[in-house]
Order: C-alpha cells, then structure tokens, then sequence
C-alpha cells in the first residue's frame, strides 16, 4: 500500500470517525489528538518500526496538547572550528605540542595495573593490555581528547574481535567532518571526508570518544577550539555608534606577536657588537 492510499485512508477515518459533522456546533478549533491519533494509526502502521515519527507542532500552527519535543531543522553537527584547523596547530606550534604532550603524561601516567578478586582474571587482564599496547592506546586516545576533545577508532573485524593494537584502525581526525542525527538528537551516522580517510560509519562500527560536550553537542570540545577561533564583539565608537569587529584567534596574535617582534630586531638591533677598553 502506497503512501497515498494510507493517506487517504486516514483521511476517510478522520472525517468518518463522528457520526454527522452537521450536527456538530460550529468550531474554529482544530481537535489535533484526533488528527494525530488518526494519522499515526493509518500511516504509521505498516512503517517499518525503529523510524522516526512524524514532527506534530511547526506544521500546525496552532496550541494543542500535544509535544514538541525532538524537533530540529538542524540533522547533524559539526565542530565550533574544523578538525583539520587545529590538527595543523597541534602539528606545528611548539607550545601547543610542549603543553598537551605534558598534561596526556601527567593524565595517563607512568603505567596501568589490574586489580581484581581472581588471579585468572588479573592474568587474563594483563595478556590482553599487553598485546593491546594500552600504554600507547591510552596516550594517544588523551592526547587528541585533551586537544581536540574527540578520538575516533575503528576496530577491523567488530569491536568483539579486538585482540591486540593492530585490530584497532585509528581514523584521522581531521577527516571528521559531521555527526547526523535524528528528530530525538540520537547520532545515526558518521561522516568523515577529506585526503587521509572518507566514509560514513554507524555509530556502532566505530569507538568515538568525546570529552567536555559544550550545549548538549554530539561533538566533544578540547583545548584546540579556545585557541583557534576568531571572536566577534561589538566596540562602542562615538554616541551611540558602533563597529563589529572580528578578533582573530589567540594563536594568530601569537604568531602575529612573533613576526613584529623578529622584524625589530632585524631592523633596529645592531649586528656589530662593540667591546669598549675598562
């Protein structure tokens, strides 16, 4: 049955459904229950289940008693600065590099232990860490937590096979570009594009880990967004005038800063260092 036949099958149920609208008194109010009910039992009941339902509020304007929640026009998210930004910070700036290398050492420490009641389970424990190499998995997975608050792997075979390092597949993050979600704000696909890795992925193919989500964001936020984004404020001029000026990210003052002061020395520190006799 075609999504026109169920339409006009719940049509004929709406209009049927009170015996003789003549009798009825004369009303500008529309009962949106009945239309929902209606609807959701003719055109709903041969989806396929799992399928978001129809959004009941910004198509009727109007108050009923019914809810809003979950609507969006927004379907998907992307990072407040693009990952592939902050990778080229994290690769090229020395104190940025200096600053995250030391606090992934001080979160992850010098090794990991097992604790537990069975001495198998310990042993067993151990076998896997080791053959997991997790004093590099979790140093890695800290670094681009603390810098980019988001890690992405992807295990080859099915997070149930992971055995060892090599059944993981690091995805590279700058290639992860949104995150789609449906009408309640649950992700359903990843997509990733860009020179080093492109594909959509389920969320449950893939381990995405995020850390300090900003705004109920699907995204995580790390140190990487605060010092790569420009900032936008309004300045007062004269009266009651104003400008909006744009004030370019901390690292851009910092190289800017770095740049005005090598072209001083340059052109006003001498080069002939002069030693006077006593």
């Amino acid at each position: 049955m075609g999504f026109g036949t169920r339409l006009r099958n719940g049509l004929a149920k709406l209009l049927s459904s009170e015996t003789d609208a003549r009798n009825r008194p004369y009303t500008k109010s529309l009962n949106l229950n009945l239309v929902k009910d209606t609807m959701n039992s003719s055109l709903l009941s041969e989806m396929v289940p799992g399928l978001s339902q129809p959004v009941w509020g910004p198509e009727i304007s109007t108050v009923g008693a019914y809810s809003r929640e979950g609507y969006t026009s927004r379907t998907f998210d992307t990072p407040a600065v693009s990952f592939k930004t902050q990778t080229t910070a994290l690769q090229l700036d020395e104190d940025v590099q200096l600053a995250i290398n030391d606090l992934a050492s001080k979160v992850t420490g010098g090794q990991h232990y097992i604790k537990g009641d069975s001495e198998s389970f310990i042993e067993y424990m151990e076998d896997f860490t080791t053959n997991l190499r997790f004093d590099t998995f979790d140093t890695e997975l800290v670094k681009e937590l603390l810098w980019f608050g988001n890690s992405v792997w992807k295990p080859r075979m099915g997070i149930r096979n992971v055995e060892r390092f090599s059944d993981l597949m690091h995805i590279p993050i700058s290639s992860f570009v949104r995150i789609w979600w449906d009408r309640q704000r649950v992700p359903y696909k990843l997509e990733f594009r860009g020179a080093e890795y492109q594909g959509y992925h389920n969320p449950g193919e893939v381990m995405h880990f995020k850390w300090n989500p900003v705004n109920a964001s699907v995204f995580g936020t790390g140190f990487g967004i605060s010092v790569t984004s420009t900032r936008e404020f309004t300045m007062p001029v004269s009266g009651n005038d104003s400008v909006e000026i744009q004030l370019p990210s901390m690292l851009d003052r910092k190289y800017s800063t770095q740049f005005q002061m090598q072209m001083a020395e340059q052109r006003y520190i001498t080069r002939n260092v002069w030693i006077a006799d006593g």
